[in-house]
């Protein structure tokens, strides 16, 4: 029936997809993101900048399921990072005043600023809970590992970048989301105030050409009233074809 039954540690039973071959239902791709353990926000004990990555630079294997955040410059990739962040150190009991120190997605004050493939990682609560330890487990990628990735792409749509640059930016991101075998979503963000461009249908066509599974998200939504969201989100769902329960609202504000 495509589920096997296992135990959820407290003495009833789950079910979970049988990722086995036997199954014929599922896709390689659909098989490789099941097999994944799934993220449990309230494990989370901070997150690690790991590195940036341009031109033929790949970033290092992580083991573990990465989400990548694409959009035009200044839509607030790097903002919305910083408060899902925040969210999940909060509800995994990390964002008190013994909260150690948790590394924050780059934000620019100018469009562009992202000119590089950054990654970062969301990093296993440490055993036992003690201060020490969530200050130990926040402040270095290797003292705790790595649970879920973050993947901060470059913007597009922005040129204020030299053509060498810009040449290395592309390469990075196309090389990453055309060979990360970790990607498991990629989240597209568009500013909901404003209409869908060509770039936005572009990038969303090669992340389905790819296989990539995909999810658009409408930023800066707290900059419109109750009565202009609704229109706004209707014009993004049909600029992009997406389907019902898309765009997602999101603001790094509200």
């Amino acid at each position: 029936d495509g589920e096997s039954s296992s135990s959820n540690g407290n003495g009833s039973s789950s079910k979970r997809a049988d990722v086995s071959r036997s199954n014929a239902l599922l896709s390689e791709s659909d098989r490789s993101l099941l097999s994944w353990k799934r993220f449990n926000p309230d494990q989370s004990g901070g997150m690690a900048y790991i590195g940036s990555y341009l031109g033929k630079n790949v970033p290092p294997q992580l083991g573990v399921p990465e989400v990548a955040f694409l959009g035009r410059s200044n839509v607030g990739k790097s903002s919305l990072l910083n408060r899902l962040t925040e969210t999940v150190v909060k509800r995994s009991g990390g964002g008190g005043a013994d909260a150690g120190p948790t590394d924050r997605a780059r934000v620019g004050k100018t469009p562009g600023a992202t000119a590089a493939v950054n990654l970062y990682a969301i990093l296993g609560k440490p055993k036992g809970g003690s201060k020490r330890a969530l200050n130990a487990a926040a402040s270095s990628a290797s003292s705790s590992k790595p649970v879920l990735g973050l993947a901060d792409l470059p913007g597009f749509g922005y040129a204020k970048l030299s053509k060498d640059t810009k040449a290395n930016v592309e390469q990075a991101a196309e090389k990453y989301l055309g060979s990360r075998r970790e990607l498991a979503l990629g989240v597209l963000l568009v500013d909901a105030r404003r209409v869908p461009s060509d770039d936005d249908r572009a990038v969303l066509a090669a992340l389905y050409d790819m296989g990539v599974p995909i999810v658009v998200a409408a930023t800066k939504v707290d900059k419109l009233g109750s009565n202009a969201l609704g229109p706004a989100l209707e014009e993004v769902a049909d600029g992009l074809g997406l389907p019902d329960g898309q765009p997602l609202c999101v603001s790094s504000v509200t």
